[in-house]
């Protein structure tokens, strides 16, 4: 092969290559950013759920207890502490916290140019 075919293949590879690579990384990077979106929303979502069990749980104490007189809440959460676990981690107010937290981050604009 000539000097010339050689010089214009290396120079075409570059060429490639230089267009290639930052295709790639965008591609990788617009994935993990839609995955990282994907599983905040079913962060936000458990997290209303949660919400509203806990908001379930309240009306059903307040009824029991308009009913017998006591709520028998502690009562009900250790025979279900049995069998599920229950980290507390999440009170009300936590979660309200966490959502208005997650809101503003949603509000945030992202300026994804390259």
């Amino acid at each position: 092969m000539s000097d010339a075919i050689v010089i214009a293949l290396i120079d075409g590879f570059t060429t490639l290559l230089a267009v290639a690579i930052p295709s790639i990384i965008v591609a990788v990077a617009g994935f993990s950013f839609k995955r990282y979106r994907r599983i905040q929303k079913k962060y936000r979502t458990a997290l209303s759920d949660l919400r509203f069990l806990l908001a379930v749980e309240h009306e059903h104490c307040l009824a029991h207890k308009e009913a017998t007189g006591e709520s028998n809440r502690l009562r009900i959460r250790s025979i279900a502490s049995m069998h599920y676990d229950w980290s507390g981690q999440f009170s009300v107010s936590r979660i309200r916290k966490e959502l208005n937290y997650l809101n503003q981050q949603e509000d945030v604009t992202y300026d994804r140019t390259i």
